[in-house]
């Protein structure tokens, strides 16, 4: 082939397979003799994925057999990428990976180190921003040093780059087929593999070395002439860039030559005769694919592939592709400033949350001292799962249980539920479902922790469909009230275009909207300070668009969609502060017939537009129209501005509506629109806003006795306790609700038991979680009657809890599960985790390896689900074609 002669093509033979468990000493043992057979009793170099090489050196030490074991390097790889993402989780990288790769759930696969090309890719792009960010000569030595000692953050994104660095020398190595370096770069993994956790590899890397040293002593010649001949590298072609790891090239092979629709585990091939068919004729299969290479090979050079062919990434269109994937890094690196030297050094910053670690919560810039610590001992120590250091996602919302903190992210909830109600056989089940027994109560909120979403649309449908047809014609404004946040979104945004052409377009969008019988226009815009909807911008940070902070300036270009800007409200805060300084010094006011008045909001803007609203309807005889489509807006202007003949919101005339419903609907309308979901309060699972507004419309009880409850500002919070159960019981069972939820509960769990189908999300909430969701309630009502956002100055009165620096709701008083419990939920196993004294088997449930003691399906424990293990050597290539 074209490229360099000297890059020999290797070929992928198959030997006779052998039906047996993989996992058995004796299938291994069965396989090596079968190898030293075929090869004459020379000694030979056989490359296996972890287990599989524990297993094989513990076989050829006892029974001394001339083979020398290696292991897997591609993979070995993968699980270092994988403990970046882990070192790296919750600093803002991911953020900065998905300007990259917007496509869901791609961040998740680079931050375990899966889609092994995207994660090269990604890394290299990054690294290139951090170092034009920088603005240092080169990242030698010296530098990275100099600018660690700027504090925590600067040291953590320091360690990234060493990481990187890391494994492009491994990579560096393998290219240049330099063994030396490639066992140089695996001794600077040790430490790490340790600190993030993944103590399998770093045995494994470990043992690599010290038998490849013995290997010296032992066998010199073969050694000698595996390096020579290197025969630890292949090449898939005989281009320069086409060495690769034998592992990664093998397992390419074999998925390509019995690829099946499916795969070999699909359908009738879970068949055993099928699947031995199957791989019976695998060998057969890969002989006629190795005929038609050697037969393209023969034919002339013209017919074959061009001499000057480049490798993919070098094309000039990849190139365009990776200048702007660095420059959009570079413009979130250039407001996160990693490597500020002004920033305290004992703060570590969250570029992606904001969140910041001010009490050593958590100490991933610690990975290479934590890991050398534990170096010089890892041979005499268990599989420490629990020694690891602690990443940035500690800083998010946990539980305790059973005196362990768990994470969100630890343990499945419905696994959690499930174990909890098995271990809970020792108490009643009614005292087990008191209790939520999941980190947060799913009824109200999804496995993260984040608010189910809401739908307020669906509602204001349901309100127009009962209406029917309202006003058909309007006069003309001569007070044009606008909601500032509906109007951004009007407006183009159009990327390569200045923040002060956008201005100079939303001002246009003004006017053009302005008949000439208006005499003022005010411009209500929103604020974006901490408040109770902080889950809810966290809630949109956390999905598949997100954007970094960015420079808000009137040169300065937009860069993204306006989709992903607006998920950040850092960004829309400048905007919006940007936005009134320019409109207000604006050339095309001058020469129009109104005032434009631009008031701006602390939090949201939706009671200061209604409170002008009826400012306006009071000091003017016109008509005075309200601009937006937010269903807020809304059920805030029926409620308060219902007597004003002279009030429209759009093409909706407020009186007309109001002489269409009666007093109390009214209210019920607004209690019905909060409880079932809005920005700071959660919907229900399963209850769907019509099936609500319906059952507080027609029941006697929700509307004489429960709605003027939660209107009235001088009802105590005991009250609301007493009516928010109430509600949630008749939401759950109707008119007849006369059982506590507890009850409720328990006969939902049985009939779900019944039908093996345990879904806690399908439960009513507690009591416990339902008089926390019915408080929230009262705080929004409350809020929308006075018109007085202020109330959410005191939130903590209200059972929001600003921990984490922002406000986030209470999900309930009670713990998780029940005390008597707590000894029982995870096990303690210190070693070896044994079935005759580990208390997850003695209960009949699993360990997990993440939160159980010292756990590890590697090993150590005999009661792990199987799944566990396969999670670092999923196959997940991500191969690009074109480059073979």
């Amino acid at each position: 082939e074209p490229g360099n002669q000297n890059n020999r093509v290797s070929y992928i033979n198959y030997l006779p397979l052998l039906s047996g468990s993989p996992t058995e000493y004796t299938t291994l043992y069965s396989i090596l003799l079968k190898l030293l057979r075929e090869s004459g009793g020379r000694p030979l170099f056989v490359t296996l994925d972890y287990p599989f090489f524990i297993k094989v050196v513990e076989i050829t030490l006892q029974k001394k057999l001339p083979i020398l074991p290696r292991l897997r390097g591609f993979h070995e790889l993968k699980s270092f990428l994988g403990c970046i993402g882990y070192f790296m989780k919750g600093s803002g990288l991911e953020e900065m990976i998905q300007l990259i790769y917007p496509e869901e759930g791609t961040v998740e696969k680079i931050m375990k180190g899966s889609a092994y090309y995207k994660c090269l890719r990604a890394h290299s792009i990054v690294l290139k921003a951090l170092f034009i960010n920088s603005e240092e000569d080169k990242f030698d030595r010296g530098t990275l040093d100099r600018i660690k000692t700027r504090g925590r953050t600067s040291a953590l994104w320091i360690m990234y780059v060493e990481l990187i660095m890391i494994v492009f020398t491994n990579i560096r190595a393998k290219m240049l087929r330099d063994h030396a370096l490639h066992m140089k770069a695996t001794r600077s993994m040790l430490p790490f593999f340790i600190s993030a956790g993944h103590h399998q590899y770093a045995k494994g890397s470990q043992l690599k070395l010290q038998l490849f040293d013995m290997w010296r002593e032992q066998y010199p010649d073969q050694i000698q002439r595996f390096l020579d001949e290197e025969l630890y590298t292949v090449c898939y072609s005989s281009r320069n860039w086409s060495r690769t790891w034998s592992d990664m090239e093998i397992e390419k092979s074999v998925i390509r030559d019995r690829k099946t629709s499916g795969g070999t585990g699909h359908g009738s091939l879970r068949d055993e005769s099928l699947l031995a068919t199957r791989f019976y004729y695998i060998d057969k299969t890969s002989k006629i694919s190795g005929t038609f290479v050697d037969f393209m090979k023969s034919l002339p050079e013209s017919s074959r592939e061009d001499p000057s062919y480049i490798h993919s990434d070098m094309k000039p269109t990849a190139k365009t592709w990776d200048i702007d994937a660095v420059q959009k890094v570079v413009t979130c690196l250039d407001e996160s400033k990693p490597f500020d030297p002004t920033r305290n050094t004992a703060e570590l910053v969250s570029f992606g949350s904001g969140l910041m670690d001010k009490a050593n919560q958590c100490d991933p810039e610690t990975a290479r001292d934590f890991g050398e610590k534990f170096l010089l001992k890892l041979d005499y120590l268990p599989y420490m799962t629990t020694q690891k250091v602690t990443n940035m996602a500690v800083l998010m919302p946990s539980v305790k249980i059973g005196g362990k903190s768990i994470g969100q992210h630890q343990c499945d909830p419905i696994q959690l539920f499930t174990r909890l109600m098995l271990v809970g056989k020792r108490i009643s089940i009614e005292e087990c479902l008191k209790h939520e027994l999941t980190a947060c109560p799913l009824a109200l909120f999804n496995v993260k922790g984040y608010m189910r979403p809401r739908k307020k649309g669906k509602f204001g449908k349901l309100f127009k469909n009962r209406l029917g047809r309202l006003s058909k014609s309007a006069p003309d404004p001569t007070v044009i009230v606008i909601d500032g946040g509906w109007l951004l979104w009007k407006v183009n945004w159009e990327p390569d275009v200045t923040y002060a052409d956008f201005g100079d377009t939303l001002a246009a969008r003004i006017v053009s909207m302005t008949p000439d019988s208006t005499s003022t226009v005010i411009l209500v815009m929103d604020g974006y300070v901490h408040s109770t909807k902080d889950l809810e911008h966290a809630c949109r940070r956390g999905r598949k668009y997100h954007c970094a902070d960015l420079n808000i300036d009137k040169d300065e270009k937009i860069s993204v969609s306006r989709k992903r800007f607006f998920t950040n409200s850092s960004n829309k805060e400048k905007l919006i502060e940007f936005l009134i300084l320019w409109l207000k010094n604006s050339p095309v006011f001058k020469n129009v017939g109104f005032n434009l008045a631009i008031r701006k909001a602390l939090r949201d803007a939706d009671t200061l537009v209604v409170k002008a609203a009826k400012d306006e309807c009071e000091n003017t005889t016109g008509t005075v129209v309200v601009r937006g489509t937010d269903t807020d807006l809304l059920m805030l202007l029926l409620f308060h501005c219902h007597t004003y003949q002279n009030l429209l919101y759009n093409e909706i005339n407020v009186s007309y509506v109001w002489d269409q419903i009666s007093e109390d609907e009214r209210k019920v309308f607004l209690v019905a629109y909060c409880f079932t979901g809005v920005d700071t309060v959660s919907s229900i699972y399963g209850k769907g806003k019509a099936e609500i507004l319906e059952l507080f419309s027609s029941n006697i009880e929700i509307r004489d006795t429960i709605i003027p409850a939660f209107l009235d500002p001088t009802t105590s919070i005991a009250r609301i306790d007493e009516m928010g159960v109430r509600l949630m019981r008749i939401v759950y069972h109707g008119e007849t609700a006369s059982e506590t939820l507890t009850k409720m509960r328990v006969d939902a769990y049985n009939t779900q038991y019944k039908e093996r189908k345990i879904d806690p999300k399908r439960l009513p909430p507690t009591e416990d979680a339902s008089l926390f969701h019915a408080r929230r309630v009262f705080q929004q009502c409350l809020e929308w009657v006075l018109l007085d956002p202020d109330l959410e100055d005191t939130p903590l009165g209200w059972y929001w809890d600003t921990d984490k620096e922002m406000f986030l709701p209470v999900y309930m008083s009670l713990p998780v599960a029940p005390k008597e419990l707590d000894s029982f939920v995870f096990c303690n196993c210190q070693e070896i985790c044994s079935k005759k004294m580990c208390t997850c088997f003695q209960n009949g449930v699993r360990c997990i390896p993440s939160v159980c003691g010292y756990c590890s399906p590697w090993g150590n424990c005999s009661n792990h689900d199987p799944s566990e293990a396969q999670s670092e050597d999923v196959i997940d290539l991500d191969i690009n074609d074109n480059d073979e």
